[in-house]
């Protein structure tokens, strides 16, 4: 395997931490070692970094293209790539690494297919870091879908019950989730994420007070998607545990 060692430059780890004058080790495509005064293998190709900055990849937490198709029907994600789109070195040579991307996203309950796509050039089978990893939803509600909603929850939380009444006993089939609840009860169980979106304009002060009922409902932090006036509500947004993704050239009036 190919050998390539960074040496001298200042190393972000990624966790807050510098290290000045680091080096680093990457065997193959996988990075075997990162520290100071490290023992450097012979058959190394060296890259001088001194007196510059070597950072992780840049990973976009939301994204389209890169070889990966905008949405995707009953076909599997792999069956949608194609990893010889010419963005993906593009993306690649300003420092994007993955992304994730979601198509078929719900509207007034929790859905869609997702995966978290890796910019690997020519490599069909590296592609795919993950999938169904989030599902998407919108706000805000009417009364009527939130009652919906509220319900839904409800047979969700009356099926997990079931579920802890099965556990153990032998030959016990599980009893099928309710009709729309299977993204409910990933998300209620950690198993996905979900993000929230504003439907139909920006994704004002009303927009996250329903989000954050939202997240108050499922019991588990959400993201909301771009709130221009999420800094009016912080300490309710972090009380839930939730986040927040922010895109750094949105402007509102």
């Amino acid at each position: 395997e190919r050998v390539l060692v960074i040496t001298g430059g200042d190393v972000h780890v990624g966790d807050g931490r510098v290290l000045r004058r680091a080096d680093i080790v990457i065997r193959g495509d996988k990075i075997e070692e990162v520290g100071r005064d490290l023992r450097l293998p012979e058959d190394a190709e060296i890259i001088d970094a001194s007196g510059k900055i070597v950072s992780p990849g840049l990973v976009l937490p939301r994204a389209s293209g890169f070889g990966a198709p905008r949405s995707f029907g009953l076909e599997e994600i792999e069956d949608a790539i194609n990893p010889f789109d010419p963005t993906i070195k593009l993306g690649l040579a300003v420092g994007i690494t993955a992304f994730g991307m979601i198509s078929e996203e719900g509207r007034d309950t929790p859905k869609g297919k997702s995966a978290v796509l890796k910019l690997s050039p020519g490599d069909l089978e590296g592609f795919v870091c993950a999938k169904n990893t989030f599902v998407g939803m919108s706000v805000p509600l009417d009364p009527k879908q939130w009652k919906s909603l509220r319900d839904l929850v409800e047979k969700a939380k009356e099926h997990r019950e079931k579920l802890a009444e099965l556990k153990g006993k032998k030959d016990a089939k599980p009893p099928t989730p309710p009709r729309g609840a299977a993204p409910l009860l990933r998300v209620r169980d950690g198993e996905a994420v979900l993000w929230v979106r504003s439907r139909g304009g920006p994704f004002d002060s009303d927009a996250g007070r329903q989000a954050v009922a939202l997240a108050d409902l499922l019991g588990c932090g959400i993201v909301l998607d771009r709130p221009t006036t999420a800094w009016t509500m912080a300490d309710e947004i972090a009380r839930t545990g939730s986040m927040v993704a922010l895109l750094p050239r949105q402007q509102v009036p």
